[in-house]
C-alpha cells in the first residue's frame, strides 16, 4: 500500500515563500473549479430587491436565484418539471445548482440568455404568471407578491415566524404592524401605497380588491415523487386480512423524495416505531376536506409537522419499507372530501408521462 511521505513530496522542497504563493493562488482557483466560472450576469445581477414595475407589474430584477429559498422557487422548480427536465430533489424550494443547471438548459432551449437567473424574459417563457394588480395586501392574501412584502420585512431585521411563505397571515400582519409603528405610519397590518414605499417596494395602483390577482404558490397537482412508471393499478385488490389494496404504490429507491401532490396541510403524522403497518405516514389534508395519505415512508422530512402547511412539490418525506412492506415504495391514498378511498391510478398515471 502507498504510504505518504510528507519528506518526499516535491512540494516539500520548495521555497515557504513559494509554497505560500501556490496555497494563496490555489485558493483563489477552487470555487470556480467547484462550481464552474461565474457568469458576468450573475456576478453583475442585482441583489434580490422586492421590486416591482409600476406600470406593468413585470418584476424588476431577478425573480429567483442561485441561494434563495422560497414558494418563488417552488413554482420556478415546477414550471422546469412541466416542461419535461428531471430536476434533482424536486419542487423543494432551494435554488440549488441542479435548479440553477436546469434553469440554463431551459434558456438555452428557449433562445435565452444561459446565465441561471429567472428574471422577467424566462419567467414569462416558463408561463409564470406574476402579479399585475391587487397593490394593497393584508392578511388572507398569499403569491408571490406577499414573498416579496416578506422578505423585504425580514430584510430589515424583523423576525418572521415562519419565513417568506407566501401567506399573509397573523405573524406576518404582526411584523407589518411593528414596522409601520417603527417608521411612524398607520399600524393597521395592511401593507399599502405607504407601508410599500417604506419598505422599498414599488407596487402598481389598486385596481381590483387586494388577493384577486395574486397567483397560488404550487397548487398542484405535481407527481408524488421522482417521474417513473414502476406502478400499476392494484387498487381493490385483496390484502390479508380481508382487507383491500386502497391505494397505488410506486416503486422507487429507498430514500428517494416524496412529494405534496398538492398545497395543503399536515394534519397526522404516524411513526413506525408505534407499529403501524403503515410504517411512517401522514395525512396531507387540502382545504375541500380532502385527504392525502403517505405510507412506508423511510422517514418524515425535516420541519415536516403536524400543521405544517406546505406548497405543491414540497419535500415532505423519503420512499421506504417501514411497516408491512418488503420493498422500498410509496403507498398512496386519496380520499376526497375525507371520505372513502379513490382509485389515485388514472391521476398518478397522468401525472407521469407513461404510455
Amino acid at each position: 500500500m502507498y504510504r505518504h511521505h510528507p519528506s518526499r513530496h516535491p512540494m516539500a522542497r520548495a521555497p515557504r515563500a513559494l509554497l505560500m504563493l501556490f496555497c494563496a493562488t490555489l485558493s483563489l482557483l477552487i470555487p470556480a473549479a467547484r462550481d464552474g466560472a461565474v457568469p458576468v450576469a450573475e456576478a453583475s445581477a442585482p441583489s434580490l430587491a422586492p421590486s416591482l414595475a409600476p406600470a406593468s407589474g413585470a418584476v424588476a430584477v431577478r425573480l429567483a436565484a442561485r441561494g434563495d429559498r422560497s414558494p418563488i422557487v417552488v413554482l420556478v422548480q415546477q414550471a422546469l418539471m412541466n416542461t419535461g427536465i428531471e430536476l434533482v430533489g424536486g419542487a423543494d424550494g432551494i435554488f440549488g445548482r441542479y435548479t440553477e443547471a436546469a434553469v440554463r438548459r431551459f434558456q438555452a432551449d428557449h433562445g435565452l440568455t444561459a446565465d441561471g437567473i429567472v428574471g422577467p424574459a424566462t419567467a414569462a417563457a416558463l408561463g409564470l404568471r406574476l402579479p399585475e394588480t391587487g397593490a394593497i395586501v393584508r392578511r388572507g392574501s398569499s403569491g408571490v407578491i406577499v414573498v416579496l412584502v416578506q422578505q423585504a420585512l425580514m430584510s430589515t431585521g424583523i423576525e418572521l415566524v415562519g419565513g417568506a411563505d407566501g401567506i399573509f397571515g397573523r405573524y406576518t400582519e404582526a411584523a407589518v404592524r411593528r414596522f409601520q409603528a417603527d417608521h411612524g405610519l398607520t399600524a393597521d397590518g395592511v401593507v399599502g401605497p405607504a407601508t410599500a414605499a417604506a419598505l422599498g417596494l414599488r407596487l402598481p395602483d389598486a385596481t381590483q380588491p387586494p388577493g384577486t390577482s395574486l397567483p397560488p404558490v404550487g397548487s398542484g397537482p405535481v407527481f408524488p415523487t421522482r417521474r417513473t412508471c414502476t406502478f400499476s393499478d392494484t387498487f381493490g385488490a385483496p390484502r390479508p386480512n380481508g382487507r383491500t389494496h386502497e391505494g397505488v404504490d410506486i416503486l422507487a429507491p429507498t430514500g428517494s423524495p416524496a412529494y405534496a401532490m398538492y398545497a395543503g396541510t399536515i394534519t397526522r403524522i404516524t411513526l413506525a416505531s408505534s407499529g403501524t403497518i403503515a410504517g411512517n405516514a401522514l395525512r396531507l389534508s387540502l382545504a375541500d376536506g380532502t385527504y392525502l395519505f403517505y405510507a412506508h415512508l423511510d422517514a418524515i422530512a425535516a420541519g415536516i409537522a403536524v400543521g405544517t402547511t406546505v406548497p405543491a412539490g414540497a419535500t415532505i418525506g423519503t420512499i421506504g419499507r417501514t411497516g408491512n412492506a418488503s420493498v422500498p415504495h410509496l403507498h398512496l391514498e386519496i380520499h376526497p372530501s375525507g371520505g372513502a378511498a379513490t382509485n389515485p391510478y388514472p391521476l398518478v398515471r397522468s401525472l407521469s408521462g407513461c404510455d
